[in-house]
């Protein structure tokens, strides 16, 4: 595949002076539900804490649903400031999540969305939409083109209300007008999520102009990354996210327009290739979860927490993973004893 020419004029440093500037939008996060809140902000939050101020904030754009406007409202009352709780086996913190700048609803202002990605500083587009949000077969990779909402992003281009149609006009403005690409990241809990995002956005360019599907297809980027940390619902916005402590996010080094230097942040790993991890992950975490709701069940659990507090069941999950992992091949990085632990 292709990728943008290194001695094009877009591909600058990413670092700024952080006594030159204010936090920027150099990211645009499309998606900011919980896990995006306790996941990706709660990295960017870590890394403007090491870097200072810099261009990697985040503008947040979502859909047009009460709950999303109702968390809208509250963080726009905090100046985009929320907490984070994280909790151990025996541990608890608190973390004041301060990377959020802006916050856009799609629904009512298309535009907005719109030119929040045709802007130049724009450099990533973050996704956390679900599985449903790509509207494609994510097995086949088929993209599902009698949809209704894809069938108005075709015809209407400029006020679209798919994340995929929302992508592909951006994108398209900016190769009609000499500009850069950006990096498009799905950060859904999806195996291959950028092979996903990339089979997705460029059939959909296809149907809109044979001309962008080819630009994409030379210029635009679409990492794969492993991501992990459960975040369970909230029941209000006023309720701090919660989320457990372990969290891990491995990411492909793969990027058309720069991308913050990640390397400083603490479980974060940059890679060549996501898929060992994402077998890691599948094997060991998804596949222990299964296991044990299966017994667990039947032991007369409905909370994982108490499940794992019972010995019989604590001791069965440690046994189940010392003989999966023996299937797992090895993984660079990654102590799968300490995996086990965690």
């Amino acid at each position: 595949r292709g990728h943008a020419d290194t001695t094009a004029n877009w591909s600058q440093p990413c670092l700024r002076d952080p006594e030159s500037m204010s936090l920027g939008k150099a990211i645009t996060h499309v998606g900011l539900g919980n896990f995006s809140r306790a996941h990706l902000a709660y990295f960017m939050n870590e890394y403007t804490k090491k870097m200072g101020p810099c261009e990697w904030g985040i503008c947040a754009v979502d859909r047009d649903t009460p709950r999303n406007v109702a968390n809208a409202e509250y963080l726009s009352k905090h100046d985009f400031e929320y907490q984070l709780i994280t909790k151990g086996t025996d541990s608890k913190a608190s973390h004041q999540i301060r990377v959020i700048r802006d916050y856009i609803n799609m629904g009512t202002s298309p535009e907005s969305a719109l030119a929040q990605l045709v802007d130049p500083a724009t450099r990533i587009c973050s996704l956390t939409i679900t599985e449903k949000g790509y509207y494609c077969d994510v097995n086949t990779g088929k993209l599902f083109v009698d949809n209704d909402e894809i069938k108005h992003d075709l015809e209407n281009p400029a006020a679209p209300k798919s994340a995929i149609g929302l992508i592909c006009s951006a994108l398209n403005s900016r190769r009609l007008g000499g500009g850069a690409p950006f990096t498009v990241l799905s950060c859904d809990n999806l195996p291959g999520n950028g092979h996903i995002t990339e089979n997705a956005v460029t059939q959909f360019a296809d149907l809109l102009d044979p001309k962008l599907h080819e630009w994409i297809s030379n210029y635009v980027t679409f990492p794969n990354c492993m991501v992990d940390r459960i975040t369970p619902q909230t029941a209000t916005p006023e309720d701090p996210i919660v989320s457990e402590e372990f969290c891990q996010w491995v990411i492909e080094d793969k990027f058309c327009n720069g991308r913050p230097y990640w390397e400083i942040v603490d479980n974060v790993l940059l890679t060549d290739d996501v898929m060992p991890y994402e077998k890691m992950k599948v094997r060991l975490l998804n596949g222990s979860h299964s296991a044990l709701s299966y017994l667990a069940y039947l032991a007369g659990h409905r909370d994982v927490d108490h499940a794992m507090a019972e010995p019989d069941v604590h001791e069965f999950v440690k046994m189940y993973l010392s003989e999966v992992a023996q299937t797992v091949p090895a993984v660079p990085g990654i102590d799968l004893s300490w995996y086990q632990k965690k």
